[in-house]
C-alpha cells in the first residue's frame, strides 16, 4: 500500500470534521444555509468515502486466488459491514456517555471529533503489513495457477473435436 492510499483516509477524516461545523452553527456565521450545507457536506463524504475504498478492492483483487472473486468480495463486505454494525453499537454506548438527547447537542461535537480521529488510529499499523511479501505470494499463485499440473485435469467447458457429436439418445429426429 503506497503513501498516497494513506492520505486517502486521512482526508476522508478531515472532510468528516467538517460536520462540525453544521453541529456548532458556524456554517451559519460562514453565510450558508443549513440545507445547503447538508447537503453538499453529505456528497462530499459519500464519495470520498467510495473513493477511499477502492485502494481496498484492488488491493483484494490482485491478492484473491482465481476461482474464488465472489467469495473474496462477499468476505470482504462481511467484514466492513461487521465493522459499521460494531461501530454503530460502540457510537450509541458514546453518545449515552456523552449525554447526547434529542434536546442536548452541547457534546455532539465531541463525538463526531472522536469518530474522525478514531478512523485513522489504524493507520500506523499498516507499517506491521508485509505488502511485498504478499505481492510476491500472489504472483507465485499466479503463475502456479497458470501453468498446467500433470496429473490435474481440468474442466473444459468449450466442444473439442472428440464431442461435438450428440450423443445416440439426444439426437433430435426430423419434424415428419
Amino acid at each position: 500500500m503506497c503513501i498516497r492510499d494513506r492520505w486517502s483516509a486521512v482526508g476522508c477524516s478531515f472532510s468528516g470534521m467538517t460536520q462540525i461545523l453544521l453541529v456548532t452553527r458556524y456554517n451559519v456565521d460562514l453565510g450558508i444555509p443549513d440545507k445547503a450545507f447538508c447537503l453538499t457536506d453529505s456528497l462530499i463524504l459519500q464519495t470520498i468515502t467510495e473513493i477511499n475504498t477502492i485502494p481496498i478492492l484492488v488491493m483484494a483483487c490482485r491478492f484473491c486466488p482465481k476461482n474464488i472473486e465472489g467469495t473474496m468480495y462477499a468476505l470482504l463486505m462481511a467484514a466492513l459491514n461487521f465493522g459499521t454494525m460494531i461501530s454503530v453499537q460502540l457510537g450509541g454506548l458514546l453518545i449515552a456517555y456523552l449525554g447526547i438527547t434529542e434536546s442536548n447537542f452541547s457534546s455532539l461535537w465531541i463525538l463526531i471529533l472522536i469518530a474522525n480521529v478514531t478512523s485513522v488510529m489504524t493507520l500506523p499499523f499498516l507499517g506491521c503489513v508485509n505488502f511485498e511479501a504478499a505481492q510476491e505470494l500472489a504472483e507465485k499463485r499466479k503463475l502456479i495457477e497458470e501453468n498446467d499440473h500433470p496429473g490435474v485435469e481440468t474442466p473444459r467447458f468449450v466442444n473439442t473435436e472428440e464431442n461435438t457429436q450428440p450423443d445416440e439418445g439426444t439426437r433430435k429426429q426430423p419434424n415428419r
